[in-house]
């Protein structure tokens, strides 16, 4: 595949005290990709999954997104997001959360993830690389 441009934008909006007006806080980045793996998980019951990063480089991935849908019936758990195999530092993301990642640059990047998890979720992934 040929690059191609990709761009991540955000704000974050919160008041910086009690009564005061929510303060934006904007994110951006862009760059440059060739590969680009994505996936929908519907993950059943316990266990670890995982995530198939496909052609992603060495050097690791400069956009990762990982969305948990929402439970409308309040009996899913959270699940953790296990990087480059590392016993300790999961991250946690409850249904209707997300995580985010944007390394332009990556050296020593993200290049194997494993999602664990102790009930029932759809899990949405995208992931973007050299």
């Amino acid at each position: 595949m040929a690059t191609a441009p990709y761009t991540v934008t955000g704000t974050l909006d919160f008041p910086p005290d009690t009564g005061a007006p929510n303060l934006p806080i904007v994110f951006s980045g862009s760059g440059q990709f060739r590969s680009r793996p994505a996936d929908v998980l519907n993950l059943t019951g316990t266990g670890t999954q995982v995530v198939s990063v496909g052609t992603v480089p060495a050097a690791g991935a400069k956009v990762v997104l990982i969305e948990v849908d929402p439970d409308a019936t309040a009996t899913k758990t959270p699940v953790f997001v296990k990087i480059n195999g590392s016993a300790t530092g999961l991250i946690e993301v409850s249904p209707g959360g997300c995580v985010l990642l944007h390394n332009p640059k990556p050296v020593a990047g993200i290049t194997a993830i494993s999602i664990i998890y102790t009930s029932d979720n759809t899990v949405r992934f995208w992931l973007m690389g050299d």
